[in-house]
This record gives C-alpha cells, sequence and structure tokens, in this order.
C-alpha cells in the first residue's frame, strides 16, 4: 500500500480469475473505506508486490510468468485514475531474472533509479544478482557506483547510459507482454526518473512584524519564487500569494501557498453588563476565530466561561502567538422600573385620538391589544392598560378615555341652614371628566363649607366649557330637629328598641308634620320599606325579619308652615340592625 498526498491510499496485489493472477491496483478512500476504483491488467500470470509514489504517479512492481517455471520482475507506471502508461520487464533474453518473494526485493532510490534484487536462473549455480534502472540524465542525476557481491563473488558495474537497464552488467531487452484487458502505451522514454522532490508548503498565519520561513529540502533544484528569488530558505512578512517552482532535467514541481496575517483578537465581553440584583450572569469570552488562545481572569481561572455572582469590575486576559489583550466588564444592577402615570384624559366630540408614550426606551411595553410601541395612539373610548418589564420584573398602569360634556348647573338658587350648623355646598360635576372648580371666596375645588348668610359664585370649567352658578345661601332658626337612632333590636321582641323611627320632639314638642316619607334600603340597593315617618319599621322584609348589618335610611320631612326657619329636612345614613341577645 502506499498513501498519496492528497490523502488517497493505494493498494496492489493479485486478482485470481480465470486459474490466473492478474495484476491488481485500487483506490481507497480513507474517509469511508470504500474503494473509489478498481481496476485488473491480464499480464499472463502476474502479482503485484511493491507500489510507490513519485512524480503524481504510481509504479508498481510486479512477479510476472508465462510458463509457470521462469519468473520476471517487471514495473508499471500508472496514473492516479489506474490507467497504465508504460510497463516493462527486468529480463535478459529468456533468462529469467526472479524476485523472491514476489515483487518486495525492489527500492525507489531518492536519487533516481528503481533497483532490484533477484535471483539469477541463467548460469549453473543461481545466485544473487542486482538489476538497476539507470537515472534519466547521467549530467545531472548522481550515477550510482556500487559493487554487489553474489555467492559466487561475480561483481557489478553499472553503467551510464540513458535509458537503459542492466542485469550482471549485461544489457537486459525490454519484453512486450501479451496484453488480454486493456492497451499500454510503450515507450523507450526515460523510466522511473525521479524528478525534483516535491517541498509542499501548508498555508500560514504570519504575526505583524515577525516573519515564516520556508526551506527547500532538494538542493540538486533549480529554485524560483514569485518574486524571482532563487533563494533555498526564504523569509516572508508580507501576507499574500506566493508561488514556488523546483526544476530539474526531469520536469518542474509548482507548489501555492498563502500567508495571512494573524487575526487580531477582538473584544467579545461588553464593557458594561446589566443584571438583576442578586441574579448571576454567565460572560463568555471566547474568540470567534478557530486558533489558540488562553485565557486568565483577574481571579486567576482560565475558562473563557465565568459565572459572575456578584457586582464589581472583572478583567479578562487572552493570549495567543502573537501577543494579549485585557478586556475589562462592570457588572452593576439594572435600575429599578419607572413609575408609568399614564393620565386619564377626556374629549368634547368625536372622533377620539388620544397619544401615549412611554419614554424610557430602556423597557419593554405591551398595550393591551399587543402593541409593543413606546409611543401608541388610542381612537376609542374606555379603559386601556400598558405592562411595562425588564429581565427583573414588570410595571402595569390604565387610563380612560370618556366623552366629556360642558359643565352644568349643580347648585341651587338658594340654600338654607341652621345657623348653628353652617353648610357644605356641594358644586361637583356628575359627569366624568376633568374640571376645574373656583368659588368667589377664593375657595377651589367643588365643595365650600359656609357658615354666614352670604351670595357666592362658582365657576366650573373644563375643556369643553364653563359656566357660572350663583346661589344665594340663607341662615335660619331651626325651630325643630329629627333625632335619629343608630341602631335598634326586632328580633327580641322585647317592647325595647323594636322598631326604627325619627324622634321629632327632641329639642321641641310642637313640631307638627304635614307631609313626610321614611325608605329603607339594604347594601344592593333593593327598598324594603316605604311609608311616613310615623310608622316605625319592623326591621322586616316581606314579613320576615331581615339579617343582622347596616341598613341605608332616607327620611324626608316638611314641617308644617306654624314651624318657624327650615320647614324641609332631608336626612339620610345607616342603621344597623341587631339580634339584641345577651352575651
Amino acid at each position: 500500500i502506499v498513501l498519496s498526498p492528497s490523502g488517497k491510499l493505494y493498494v496492489t496485489g493479485g486478482y485470481f480469475i480465470g486459474g490466473e493472477y492478474q495484476l491488481f491496483v485500487g483506490c481507497i478512500n480513507l474517509n469511508t473505506g470504500n474503494f473509489i476504483w478498481q481496476k485488473r491488467y491480464a499480464l499472463n500470470y502476474t502479482i503485484g508486490g511493491k507500489i510507490e509514489w513519485v512524480n503524481n504517479q504510481l509504479l508498481v512492481s510486479f512477479e510476472h510468468t508465462t510458463n509457470g517455471s521462469n519468473w520476471s520482475n517487471g514495473f508499471a507506471e500508472i496514473d492516479s485514475n489506474g490507467n497504465a502508461q508504460t510497463v516493462r520487464l527486468v529480463k535478459f533474453n529468456s533468462i529469467s531474472f526472479e524476485n523472491l518473494p514476489s515483487g518486495i526485493n525492489s527500492a525507489l532510490s531518492s536519487k533516481g533509479g528503481w533497483g532490484f534484487v533477484g535471483m539469477n536462473n541463467g548460469i549453473s549455480t543461481p545466485n544473487m544478482s542486482l538489476s538497476m534502472l539507470n537515472p534519466c540524465d547521467s549530467n545531472f542525476c548522481t550515477i550510482v557506483k556500487t559493487k554487489f557481491n553474489s555467492v559466487n563473488n561475480t561483481g557489478i558495474t553499472l553503467g551510464n547510459t540513458k535509458g537503459t537497464m542492466y542485469y550482471d552488467g549485461k544489457f537486459a531487452s525490454n519484453l512486450t507482454p501479451f496484453l488480454k484487458d486493456v492497451g499500454f502505451n510503450q515507450s523507450d522514454q526515460c523510466i522511473a526518473c525521479v524528478q525534483p522532490i516535491p517541498t509542499r508548503f501548508n498555508d500560514s498565519l504570519v504575526c505583524k512584524n515577525d516573519k515564516r520561513y520556508y526551506k527547500i529540502a532538494d538542493y540538486a533544484a533549480k529554485v524560483l519564487w514569485s518574486d524571482g528569488d532563487t533563494s533555498h530558505t526564504k523569509a516572508f512578512s508580507l501576507p499574500g500569494t506566493y508561488t514556488l517552482s523546483l526544476s530539474n532535467a526531469c520536469g518542474t514541481y509548482r507548489d501555492t501557498f498563502e500567508i495571512r496575517a494573524f487575526p487580531a483578537m477582538t473584544a467579545v465581553i461588553p464593557k458594561q453588563l446589566e443584571v438583576c440584583n442578586g441574579t448571576p450572569v454567565w460572560v463568555n469570552g471566547q474568540q470567534p476565530l478557530n486558533q489558540s488562545y488562553a485565557y486568565r481572569w483577574e481571579d486567576g481561572s482560565t475558562n473563557a466561561l465565568r459565572k459572575i455572582t456578584n457586582l464589581g469590575t472583572y478583567i479578562l486576559t487572552t493570549s495567543d502567538l502573537c501577543g494579549s489583550r485585557n478586556d475589562t466588564i462592570r457588572v452593576f444592577s439594572k435600575l429599578p422600573l419607572p413609575v408609568i402615570a399614564l393620565k386619564d384624559t377626556a374629549y368634547c366630540e368625536l372622533p377620539v385620538r388620544f397619544t401615549q408614550r412611554i419614554l424610557n426606551y430602556g423597557v419593554d411595553v405591551i398595550w393591551e391589544d399587543g402593541d409593543t410601541s413606546h409611543i401608541k395612539d388610542f381612537f376609542d373610548l374606555g379603559t386601556h392598560s400598558v405592562t411595562i418589564s425588564n429581565s427583573c420584573s414588570f410595571k402595569k398602569d390604565s387610563f380612560e378615555i370618556v366623552l366629556q360634556s360642558p359643565p352644568e348647573k349643580v347648585l341651587k338658587d338658594q340654600e338654607y341652614f341652621c345657623r348653628e350648623n353652617g353648610i357644605v355646598l356641594k358644586g361637583r360635576q356628575p359627569n366624568a371628566g376633568t374640571f376645574t372648580y373656583t368659588w368667589s371666596n377664593g375657595v377651589k375645588g367643588p365643595e365650600n363649607t359656609v357658615r354666614n348668610q352670604t351670595t357666592l359664585a362658582l365657576t366650573t370649567s373644563n375643556a369643553c366649557g364653563s359656566r357660572t352658578d350663583v346661589v344665594e345661601v340663607l341662615m335660619s332658626n331651626c325651630d325643630c330637629e329629627m333625632c335619629i337612632p343608630n341602631a335598634f333590636t326586632p328580633r327580641n321582641a322585647d317592647g325595647r328598641n323594636d322598631g326604627f323611627k325619627p324622634s321629632l320632639d327632641c329639642k321641641f314638642v310642637d313640631c307638627k308634620v304635614k307631609s313626610s316619607y321614611m325608605r329603607i334600603y339594604d347594601r344592593w340597593g333593593a327598598k324594603l320599606h316605604d311609608a311616613p315617618i310615623s310608622e316605625a319599621w319592623d326591621g322586616t322584609y316581606m314579613g320576615k325579619i331581615v339579617p343582622e348589618g347596616n341598613y341605608i335610611y332616607v327620611i324626608h320631612v316638611v314641617y308644617d308652615d306654624m314651624v318657624s326657619g327650615n320647614r324641609i329636612k332631608t336626612e339620610s345614613g345607616c342603621v344597623t340592625v341587631l339580634s339584641g341577645n345577651n352575651p
């Protein structure tokens, strides 16, 4: 077997078919182990022995016979696709030159030529003999002067005739074997001539201000670099593509190689990194290029990948064949999410178009409809919401878009209050929206507490307009008052506090009522009782006593004309229904 420079494996041997061996050569793909091609050559009874790779072709030695008794050495030149170019037998006339065992006693000379050692059957006592294929050019290649002592001590002198073969100092004739399957192109040209010894250079990298040296091993060959230099040793410092030509009398060898600048290391870790407080983070300082790098952090660790659990500053030193670089990363905690504070808004008429802005572009935004824009227009009334987040937390907020009307009248023209109590004037607008309230006495806001008789003006404004209401506040003597209990016990029926109604004689006894009503509601607004105040509520609804708890009352009384002061009173509040049982 022989391994070619391209990485293919070539094998030779014998292929037995039809009662005889044929020379066999095959090419194998080392990655898969499969044959790329297989060929056999019908040269009578022939067995392949040794195979060599020379000058981009195969030289195969073999053992050959035509009659089964006289064996001869032979060799063939075969290209890389298995096509035979030249076939020769090493034989002196009909006398055999036998190679034992078959085909392996041969060697290729680095100076040119191929030698065989075999057994000479041409004399009475067979002995060891040498056959040598001469180099191509005796003026260039070195003629090997050697002496081989056989058993009978026969001396061998090698001649220098170009392209001939010698056997025991005698000329050996060429033999054209009988060919069955393939045709061979016989040639009188030089056989097994060694061309310049290939010097294959791999592509390489060179550091800045550094040099790469290349040395030619074959000092007998003429050298020509692409820049015209003819030195056998050459230094390169600049990137580029270079060619080499080696030549001698037998041929020319060419090679092309590339020198590239060693790639500079790059910054692969950020200078700053925000993390959630207390959350570990992995930092990878691995250089992206396929080179040999050494890594060392400031704590002595040597892995490019590092888990950082504390805030602070970290330094990574990366080294290669050309030098080193330092990268610094500062790990700090993310700031808390800002307050969103979306504002409600009101429109006086349709259509609606309202723009909301999340101006912190360091957070992720998602609105209720899935939109992720930081600035968004809204065209629909109602409540809208947004969620902002980062890798640590999230916040949610909402706002409302309402359709607003101009301010409307909410104050009466006249209001009465008892001298000793004062009155709270309530001017809040009933509709949703943003309003401003300004009273003529300087009070801001919808409510104004008055304790003296006066006349006040309230100006109410919004985006849809403004209005001013005037109210006359009159003070009166209130001769009659209502006293309203805050709890009663209808369930125990003991004759005390079994019913609920206001008392009109808590201050004066002569408080006659012209008309009145008392209404009771539960917490859901259902009316449970509606009757004049003279009829107490017995705590029942539809014939059953209501559960314990709080209930709402509204009491309206219009006093008789004989009562002075404010004769119309309306009171509301809560009354508690208790069980009345002793603990």
